[in-house]
């Protein structure tokens, strides 16, 4: 596998910071909660319910990210493997082999 370089890790740890800063900024740091408790406990309820919810999609935002960032950049192959027809073709469009070469392998292989 073959190793990323370092600016490409540091822009891949900048991108995962990135994703943290919003949650660290967000967070309520107003020192009145009492109004989830003055006597209607329906919002808090809701709270408690969807609370894990939302955990459970943060850490798959997480991990997905993680996946992506870390991911070798050839990781996606062909959606097909190469056939010797494809081959053949490749190597004579690089020149390695002449068209009378070419030829007599095509008809070898049939096609």
């Amino acid at each position: 596998m073959k190793r990323a370089s370092r600016s490409t890790v540091v822009a891949r740890s900048a991108a995962l910071v990135t994703l943290f800063v919003p949650t660290l900024t967000l967070a309520d740091t107003s020192a009145d909660h009492a109004h989830f408790f003055d006597g209607d406990m329906m919002g808090f309820g809701l709270m408690m319910m969807l609370g894990p919810v939302f955990l459970v999609i943060l850490v798959a935002i997480v991990v997905t990210a993680i996946v992506l960032a870390f991911r070798p950049s050839g990781a996606a192959g062909p959606s097909h493997p190469k056939t010797p027809l494809d081959i053949l073709k490749e190597r004579f469009a690089r020149g390695e082999i002449e068209q009378d070469e070419f030829e007599t392998r095509r008809r070898t292989l049939g096609e």
